[in-house]
């Protein structure tokens, strides 16, 4: 299994044999509300959630995967 994708970090997603597949993806921190198993641990921060934003190298187009998020905070989501 690959490692989750660092914060801010663009990587290359790679198929099975290790081989780049023409696709990169980002974490980005997105405000919401933290994972129910955590409520209790710590108070909620602006980083609880994590969305994914997806690009296609040869066209740059880009996709971007929110889940559970508070509001949407376009200058990090937006492709570039």
């Amino acid at each position: 299994m690959a490692a989750a994708p660092e914060a801010g970090r663009e990587e290359a997603i790679v198929d099975a044999a290790g081989k780049e597949i023409g696709l990169t993806v980002e974490a980005v921190a997105i405000p919401g509300k933290p994972p129910v198993h955590l409520e209790t641990l710590a108070p909620p921060d602006p980083e609880d959630n994590v969305g994914l934003r997806i690009r296609e190298r040869a066209t740059g187009q880009t996709l971007v995967y929110l889940s559970g998020v508070a509001a949407r905070d376009r200058s990090r989501c937006d492709g570039r």
